[in-house]
This record gives structure tokens, C-alpha cells and sequence, in this order.
């Protein structure tokens, strides 16, 4: 039996907000504010998690193309590149942990030189955070969507 070859891993770079993008927007549901700026004290680990996720998601066979006649998303017309735009936070009961939604957009070359929108490929990455210990982990499946 012959076997498929493995694809080179697919790195990607989270970048600031472009200047083109829309303003981001942060929902907030069933949660004190403290409780939000907790978690926001500890952002760079949140946003080392979803980075985590977001790398796998576009390095998990079968969720995504590589040829130019392929399935979507399509790694071959991806930059590498995504910026976090929404944001959601949701307080859940017995037990007390908070739902994490991070919306990221991954971005494609630009097609032209007067190109500003870039957006290719949305993720939605659902974290669970415990605000026992302030720590962070995937919740459930990324859903994506084409932009």
C-alpha cells in the first residue's frame, strides 16, 4: 500500500488589526466586568491557545485543500497571516466557567496592488476558561466560514 505524503506544516502569524478591517466588537453575557478583565490580564495565554487552534485547524487533513481545483478553505491562496476581530464572553453555572468565543480572519495574498480587503477564512475558536485558576482550554469544535 502506498502511502499519501505528508504535507509541510503550515505556520501562521497573527498580526495587528489592518486598517481596513471594521472596528472589533466584544460581547459580553452573564459575566461580571471584573471577571472580564481577569481574563483580559491574561490575554497573551488566551491568545497563545487560539493561536495553538488555529495552527491545527489549517494542519488537520481533510479540513482543508492545497491545489488551486480544491476544496475551501484552500491553503495554497492563504497568506499565513490572521488578526483577531470579535470577541464574546459568556458566564455559565454549576460549575462557574466562562465561554470564550475568538473570531480570527485569516488573510489571503493580495490579488492586486490596490487590494485592501484581504479577509479569506473565518475561524471561530470556542475556548473554556475556569475561574478558579484563570486557565484556558478548547472547548469544542473551530467552526469556520468564508468570508
Amino acid at each position: 500500500m502506498r502511502r499519501k505524503e505528508q504535507l509541510p506544516r503550515f505556520w501562521m502569524t497573527r498580526v495587528e488589526l489592518p486598517s481596513w478591517a471594521r472596528r472589533p466588537d466584544t460581547h459580553l453575557d452573564n459575566m461580571r466586568l471584573s471577571d472580564y478583565q481577569a481574563i483580559q490580564q491574561r490575554r497573551h495565554k488566551m491568545l497563545d491557545i487560539v493561536h495553538q487552534e488555529v495552527e491545527a485547524y489549517l494542519n488537520t487533513p481533510g479540513l482543508y485543500g492545497e491545489d488551486e481545483n480544491c476544496m475551501f478553505p484552500n491553503r495554497s491562496r492563504m497568506s499565513g497571516e490572521y488578526y483577531v476581530i470579535d470577541e464574546s464572553y459568556t458566564g455559565h453555572v454549576g460549575p462557574v466557567w466562562i465561554q470564550v468565543g475568538i473570531t480570527c480572519r485569516c488573510l489571503e495574498p493580495p490579488s492586486r496592488s490596490e487590494q485592501q480587503d484581504r479577509d479569506y477564512l473565518g475561524l471561530e475558536v470556542w475556548l473554556r476558561c475556569d475561574p478558579k485558576t484563570w486557565s484556558f482550554k478548547i472547548f469544542r469544535n473551530t467552526d469556520s466560514s468564508a468570508i
